[in-house]
């Protein structure tokens, strides 16, 4: 069986994957709707955060009987610590005070959603992925207004 693809660490980001593969609908809408996935065209790859690592292996079309996963396992192994002492300092600090928590950390943790105060506009602004289309239509019917940058 050929080979679809290959898996391994972004060059200049540990902390990411980097995601090649032949093209596919099945791998396409799989990518998709993987937490923090994005196509980078200057590299001609996705890149994932290392955490999505557990999505990508879930999802049928990512099996490592059809994509190569180039990810020594010595440095996956402490890849994955840092990431997770980065994930519960970053738990402790949304405990602490869910209304100041760093940026990074909110992208580390990957929320569904995440509402913040724009106060320059006078508005509460509710950031969400496209992969919540109901959560969305929901926003909608309350009389919620979006940006075009959306």
């Amino acid at each position: 069986m050929a080979v679809a693809g290959t898996i391994s660490f972004q060059k200049s980001n540990r902390q990411s994957l980097s995601v090649r593969f032949r093209r596919s609908k099945e791998r396409y809408s799989a990518i998709t709707k993987i937490r923090g996935a994005h196509y980078d065209k200057n590299a001609r790859e996705w890149v994932l955060p290392l955490a999505a690592l557990h999505e990508l292996l879930e999802a049928p079309a990512f099996s490592p009987k059809k994509i190569r996963y180039n990810l020594p396992n010595t440095e996956l192994q402490e890849q994955l610590g840092i990431l997770e002492e980065r994930q519960r300092a970053a738990k402790r600090s949304l405990k602490v005070n869910p209304f100041a928590v760093p940026h990074d950390y909110i992208e580390l943790l990957q929320p569904d959603f995440v509402i913040f105060g724009a106060e320059e506009r006078g508005l509460i602004v509710v950031r969400i992925p496209p992969r919540l289309p109901k959560l969305r239509r929901l926003l909608e019917k309350v009389g919620a207004i979006f940006d075009s940058k959306e």
